[in-house]
């Protein structure tokens, strides 16, 4: 990137009507929408440019009404919704369109299937990670620009595990992955029966209650308790307040994601442990202690020096402030745009 580009002024981040919030304060369930749009935007526009959310199924009437002409760039925010006539719109207009992909789209069939496909005729694409920026670059002739995954709201004070009671363990994802907790229960349970009872909850979209959740519920025992919440931001966060920590695991047979490590920072940055056994994708996180090839190997090494746990735990938020802050990621949104922006002008 260079400093001599122009920055752009007005750009639009196209996403989805708002799920949550209220009529005076809308937000999105959608944590890639609010790490990669909205928590970006205000700071964006204290730089300068000016962010514009746009609802999606909007856009095709309002580039015909010319509401949308003063626009240098639309970014398309990866959804559970086929953009391909809304993008197909934009080309048709001559404007600059970024893709932001979050998951390795490429192996996706169905509605994902055609973000892939929209992506191969952006004028670039936006990835959270080193890690998808590999798997996706060698796969398309677009340019891939890495700007991490923002950190949301402000941290709450670093707590190491208590020392007393069971130990509060929290997993929280979709529940077609629950199998990842489901294979670690054995590993669990012996350690709720050799050293302390353990307290699981787990929180997921549980509106309705699956086969592996089900089994999952069921297995609980007398030390080691297995409760299931559905998902809220409240709720999360009380959730987290509760916990002593936060369970990551991984399976790469069922992870198609982009392999941020937005879990790991939201424990973090909520000041509470977590153990991921993601060795791989974000190695930076390593010298905090919460890297761990097994779970259970995690939570032994949590719990026998808390003292040393609280210290790398506050360690890990001063590294998350200085590097994962939205106020920081702006200013590399801003010049990855204006890179864009100015190729798209070259051609």
């Amino acid at each position: 990137m260079t400093n001599d580009r122009k920055m752009p002024q007005k750009i639009a981040c196209i996403l989805p009507p708002p799920d949550h919030g209220t009529q005076e304060h809308p937000t999105w369930r959608s944590v890639s929408v609010r790490v990669r749009c909205t928590e970006i935007a205000q700071w964006l526009g204290r730089l300068g440019t000016q962010v514009h959310l746009v609802i999606d199924h909007t856009v095709p009437p309002r580039l015909r009404d010319g509401s949308l002409d003063g626009i240098e760039l639309f970014i398309v925010l990866q959804t559970l919704s086929d953009h391909s006539a809304l993008v197909d719109a934009l080309l048709a207009a001559g404007k600059c369109v970024v893709t932001d992909v979050c998951d390795d789209v490429s192996r996706y069939g169905g509605v994902l299937a055609t973000t892939w496909t929209n992506a191969q005729r952006a004028a670039a694409i936006t990835v959270p990670t080193q890690w998808l920026a590999d798997r996706l670059g060698p796969q398309t002739d677009r340019p891939v620009h890495i700007i991490h995954d923002a950190v949301e709201g402000p941290p709450r004070t670093a707590r190491a595990p208590r020392t007393a009671g069971p130990l509060r363990l929290f997993w929280y994802g979709w529940q077609h992955k629950v199998g990842v907790v489901l294979r670690r229960l054995e590993r669990l349970r012996a350690f709720a029966h050799e050293r302390r009872p353990v307290a699981l909850t787990v929180m997921s979209d549980i509106f309705e209650v699956r086969e592996e959740m089900a089994r999952l519920l069921a297995a609980g025992d007398d030390r080691l308790s297995i409760d299931a919440v559905n998902w809220s931001q409240q709720g999360f966060d009380e959730q987290m307040e509760r916990t002593d920590i936060a369970l990551i695991p991984f399976d790469s047979q069922i992870d198609f994601s982009g392999r941020s490590p937005l879990k790991l920072m939201q424990a973090l940055w909520q000041g509470r442990l977590a153990v991921s056994e993601d060795l791989e994708s974000y190695p930076d996180f390593a010298p905090f202690g919460v890297l761990h090839g097994d779970i259970v190997e995690g939570i032994d090494r949590l719990t026998a020096d808390p003292r040393r746990a609280l210290t790398n735990l506050q360690r890990a938020q001063r590294y998350i402030h200085d590097t994962y802050m939205p106020s920081v990621l702006a200013h590399r949104w801003q010049a990855a745009l204006a890179d864009i922006l100015a190729a798209h002008h070259e051609d």
